[in-house]
């Protein structure tokens, strides 16, 4: 118990010291840090933790001894949430330095790298930005997850025999009919017991932990940075600007529920009441008046979505870049992102984003990787000339920062290459040659 406490004391005095790395340098130091840790905790038993549900026991057990059973149960539980929540911590900061690293390779994530949680506290990090940053979060989260597809079947197989009846698992993949499978292989006796499907995250991102932090960093930058305009007085009518007005006065500026509020101020409460704003209901809960609780909830859901369309925004324009400045051999070494399995993770991130300029980006990214498969090219203009080639020279300057002039020779012959059937496909090879 001591010997667990103090480990978990050690990591997260550990994590708490770490902060925003500025060179892909330091990401690497603290991924080698970070790998010692995981594997102490790992060999301390950090990943497997017992906890039972309940303890039976008999009747006449004294209730000194029954509270005893209770406290170790407690115990139990509380050592398996320390040695959970740490490990957890300790793989968010591991991604996110990994994520930084990338960042410093190829600059694809604009500011939000600034914004991962390096100390691995994520958690943390949302709460403090209130409930914005915690459904945009969620959101991003759900939206980098994609679609869960089944992949088979796990099924508890009861077969009995002369010695009693033994239990198997299987995990089954492709088998239509499951119950003439068992029968077949253990024959008609044999009962399945428990299933469970076996699925998995049809996402962009190729674990969990990345999945988290990501959508953390984007959620703050967003949050944090995002230029979203105020209510304009014209479509503030009257209970709505008293409303922010007293609310301002303590210091809010978002439109926010009063009633939602967890250490709401009694001073603030009190001028809300008087104004006629809120009232109390027989249960002494404080309300909102309705026609105000209405027009707050269309502003809040409006404003928000301002701020989920930027960052949706960010986000596809980001993976994008992340494709165009990297070669495939970089991607798969830093194995942070899937896009070499399936190409069409990235249309749902654009489409969500409502990107119009970035229309044919599932056609851009697959000829950017058929290119640079094709000539094994680890030219960053290649991806910048095919960017040009599909977007525009406007979307090259706002997205990269790069002139045109400066990819023009690669431009015109991708432009030939792709137009032309790669009929000049040696001339092209040639040149990357160079």
């Amino acid at each position: 118990m001591q010997s667990i406490l103090a480990e978990v004391k050690r990591v997260n005095d550990i994590l708490d010291s770490y902060e925003l790395p500025s060179a892909e340098d330091d990401c690497e130091s603290k991924i080698d840090e970070l790998s010692e840790i995981m594997e102490r905790l790992v060999h301390y038993g950090f990943n497997k933790s017992f906890v039972p549900k309940g303890m039976a026991v008999p009747k006449d057990t004294p209730p000194s001894e029954k509270r005893e059973i209770k406290r170790q149960l407690r115990e139990l539980r509380y050592i398996a949430f320390l040695k959970k929540s740490t490990l957890r911590r300790v793989e968010y900061a591991m991604a996110s330095y990994r994520v930084a690293a990338l960042h410093f390779k190829s600059g694809a994530l604009g500011n939000a790298y600034r914004h991962l949680p390096y100390d691995g506290n994520l958690i943390l990090r949302i709460s403090r930005l209130g409930a914005t940053a915690a459904r945009l979060y969620f959101d991003i989260y759900e939206l980098l997850s994609g679609e869960i597809e089944q992949l088979g079947i796990s099924v508890d197989v009861a077969i009995p025999s002369e010695e009693g009846v033994k239990y198997e698992k299987l995990q089954l993949y492709g088998v239509r009919d499951v119950d003439d499978y068992v029968a077949d292989m253990y024959g008609e006796s044999a009962e399945i017991v428990k299933t469970k499907i076996i699925t998995r995250h049809k996402s962009v991102l190729t674990s969990r932990a990345y999945r988290k932090v990501l959508a953390c960093a984007y959620a703050v930058n967003t949050v944090t940075n995002a230029r979203i305009p105020q209510i304009p007085e014209d479509e503030t009518h009257e209970l709505l600007h008293k409303y922010m007005g007293v609310l301002g006065k303590y210091g809010i500026r978002e439109p926010v529920r009063a009633d939602l509020l967890p250490d709401i101020k009694e001073e603030m409460v009190d001028e809300l009441q008087k104004e006629n704003l809120v009232y109390f209901d027989s249960n002494g809960e404080m309300c909102l008046h309705d026609e105000l609780s209405l027009k707050l909830n269309e502003v809040i859901n409006r404003r928000y979505w301002e701020y989920a369309k930027d960052a949706y925004g960010k986000i596809a324009t980001d993976m994008i870049r992340h494709i165009m400045l990297t070669t495939r051999a970089t991607r798969r070494e830093m194995g942070i992102f899937s896009f070499d399995d399936d190409l069409s993770l990235v249309e749902p991130i654009v489409q969500k984003a409502g990107l119009s300029g970035m229309s044919k980006a599932g056609e851009m990214v697959e000829n950017k990787m058929v290119l640079e498969s094709t000539f094994s090219s680890s030219d960053k203009k290649l991806g910048l000339a095919v960017f040009a080639y599909y977007q525009g020279r406007k979307m090259l300057k706002e997205v990269f920062d790069v002139e045109f002039r400066d990819v023009e020779e690669d431009y015109k012959l991708i432009k030939a290459f792709l137009e032309r059937g790669g009929g000049r496909g040696e001339k092209f090879l040639e040149h990357l040659k160079k």
